[in-house]
């Protein structure tokens, strides 16, 4: 198995769950397992690694690199365990200080790790962050620029006048590389744009509402559910 390379962000996580021990993480997989029905929600997954016993902010650290695992397995088609060893080769390849002693602790934990990865609720909300990020295009940002063109006289001495109009300008991901494009609107333009925002965020209720309240199956809507769980 390859090294996998591990990120800053990850390696501050990684820490966090070095910290916990065995009975810990078994204690999670017990939890995990005991839950009725399999959680899609990694919120929700967070509240339950909770309820076993776990701190929160430990908690968000194993849930949120238990998910980004079982990610990488589905993609890569790779077992939990050959998914961790590449884990751990990454760490020791990496310019972390105390990475020797953090491979180490994973290695030891590495049977309760692979059981967390490998739970339903797990596997199935990796599945399900992953379907809300699989576009083309992500959004990243937007912001309306108001723009003043003055309007000069004949013998180019004086304005006389201005035309005022604004640009709609977007953010987006695409392949991961960021890009921009400006479009010129009115005010009618940003009249119909306001409508159709809202009359997209109630359909969006009304879907949700849909799966949650009559078909009685968990439903989130794209960017209630991030990998961070900001």
């Amino acid at each position: 198995m390859p090294a996998i390379r591990v990120s800053p962000d990850q390696l501050e996580d990684l820490l966090v769950v070095g910290g916990m021990s065995s009975d810990d993480l078994k204690a999670v997989a017990s939890r995990l397992l005991s839950v009725d029905e399999v959680v899609i929600a990694a919120s929700k997954i967070r509240e339950i690694v909770v309820d076993s016993g776990v701190d929160s902010a430990v908690a968000t650290s194993l849930v949120r690199q238990a998910i980004a695992l079982a990610a990488y397995c589905r993609a890569s088609g790779r077992s939990p365990e050959d998914t961790l060893s590449g884990l751990i080769k990454g760490i020791v390849s990496s310019g972390a200080s105390n990475k020797e002693r953090l491979a180490d602790k994973l290695t030891l934990l590495k049977a309760e790790l692979s059981a967390i990865i490998s739970d339903a609720s797990i596997r199935q909300s990796a599945k399900a962050l992953h379907l809300s990020f699989e576009h083309e295009k992500i959004y990243h940002a937007s912001r309306l620029i108001v723009d003043i063109r003055p309007v000069i006289n004949d013998e180019r001495e004086a304005t006389i006048g201005a035309v005022i109009h604004a640009s709609f300008r977007l953010d987006y991901f695409a392949e991961g590389e960021r890009h921009s494009v400006s479009v010129a609107v009115d005010t009618s333009d940003l009249d119909e744009m306001i409508a159709n925002l809202e009359d997209c965020k109630k359909k969006l209720s009304v879907s949700k509402e849909l799966f949650e309240v009559k078909l009685k199956q968990q439903a989130f809507l794209a960017g209630e559910e991030t990998y961070g769980f900001d």
